[in-house]
Parts: C-alpha cells; structure tokens; sequence
C-alpha cells in the first residue's frame, strides 16, 4: 500500500521496497505508525517521524510522512481516525507540534479542507525538482 500511495503521490521516482520496510520499522519504532482496517484488511496507513526542532531542542515535532486511504474507504472515518492515532502518538512521545503535508497526487483540495477544518495552518509549500 507504501508503493500506491508513492505512485499516486507523483513523485517522479520509484520506490524501492527495502526502503519502505525500513522506513516503516522506523516509524513503528518511534511508535508513530498506524493502519485501518476494515473486516480484517488493512484500508490504510499513516507514518511520521519525530526530530527535535531545529531552533530549541526542548521542543519536539512530528512530521507526517504518509497518510494514505484507499479510494472506496476515504469517505469512511478511516482517515480522521488514523490522523488521530498519529497525534495521539505523537503527544505521547513528547511532541508539541505535528507538521502534516498534502501530496498533489491524491485529492489536495480536499486533505487542505480537513487540514483547515481541523484547526491546522499552512506554513511552506514544497517543491520538488530532479538534479
């Protein structure tokens, strides 16, 4: 499911299996990795990795690497529950801050429409470019 969500997030390069499993240990390690089910299959998934922040180290952030519902259930609480898994797991941690992003790939006026709905704010735009 890593594998679709990259694909259909157009980054523009291939993923590569052995990479994905350890980004997941990862973030299972960190205890900031969480999956949907519905009737005993997974339906999605949502990882983040936490680092202190870059100009005071007493504070914490989480950053969302991956949130991904497959199409037929993105109407279903998949989503907001795994977001809420994620903050929930991030505050547990000692995070203060959670950064979410919002792929082009995959519906970005409606993550946008959440993101606000919830309470998040916008603070970068990212870019990606070959070199």
């Amino acid at each position: 499911m890593s594998i679709t969500f990259h694909d259909q997030a157009t980054y523009g390069f291939e993923a590569v299996s052995e990479s994905v499993a350890e980004t997941i240990r990862w973030c299972i390690e960190q205890g900031l990795c969480f999956v949907a089910e519905k009737e005993e299959a997974v339906v999605g998934f949502i990882m983040g990795v936490a680092s202190p922040v870059l100009v005071d180290h007493s504070l914490k952030i989480c950053a969302e690497i991956a949130w991904y519902v497959k199409p037929e259930n993105r109407k279903s609480s998949a989503g907001m529950r795994l977001l809420s898994a994620l903050e929930q797991g991030a505050k547990d941690i000692g995070c203060t801050q959670l950064s979410m992003g919002c792929t082009e790939g995959v519906d970005p006026d409606g993550v946008v429409s959440i993101y606000e709905k919830l309470g998040y704010r916008p603070i970068e735009r990212t870019y990606l470019r070959s070199i």
